[in-house]
């Protein structure tokens, strides 16, 4: 014990109560593909396995065993998203006084699969510079200093489609 006290009544409250309220609180800081991410790990894994369920009966083997039965059917990415999803909502059951301790932490989780890394060679660059046209500065920018992904986008007037040696390339909007 710790001292610490929590109405009986929270307990009762159900996954299902809390999901939708965590999810709207998202919108105020998270970007719309964030939340979209969210919203899809919610709606098919999280909420049709533990919208019923009363925060009070969540245990940890019971996490742990959802998640190793999702793991056999969905990607790692997944199957974190979905552990995220239901860790953060049990985190603010915890803030709020509602549980004394989040079930969901502490959960062995799939290792992500490793991501090979493939890199133009300077003379390939340079060809995909050259080929270009008005986005030389931006391949040149991107392919020797780099940038994330969802960055990209804000320096690009448009997407680029690939570009093949002796082709242009072009704009795909």
């Amino acid at each position: 014990m710790r001292g610490e006290y929590g109405a009986p009544t929270s307990g009762r409250t159900t996954i299902g109560e809390l999901g939708p309220a965590w999810l709207e609180r998202q919108r105020g800081h998270l970007e719309a593909a964030s939340i979209r991410t969210y919203e899809s790990a919610w709606q098919t894994n999280v909420e049709p396995r533990w919208g019923a369920t009363p925060i009070a009966a969540l245990r940890f083997t019971d996490i742990s065993a959802w998640l190793a039965e999702l793991s056999s059917r969905r990607s790692a990415e997944i199957v974190r998203k979905a552990h995220r999803v239901l860790a953060a909502i049990l985190d603010d059951a915890v803030k709020d006084r509602m549980l004394a301790a989040n079930p969901a932490r502490g959960v062995k989780l799939p290792r992500p699969p490793a991501t090979r890394h493939v890199y133009l060679s300077a003379a390939q660059l340079e060809l995909l510079a050259s080929e270009s046209g008005k986005y030389e500065s931006l391949v040149w920018l991107l392919g020797t200093v780099g940038c994330r992904g969802a960055r990209r986008r804000h320096y690009a007037p448009a997407p680029l489609t690939s570009c093949a040696a002796g082709s242009s390339c072009i704009p795909t909007r």
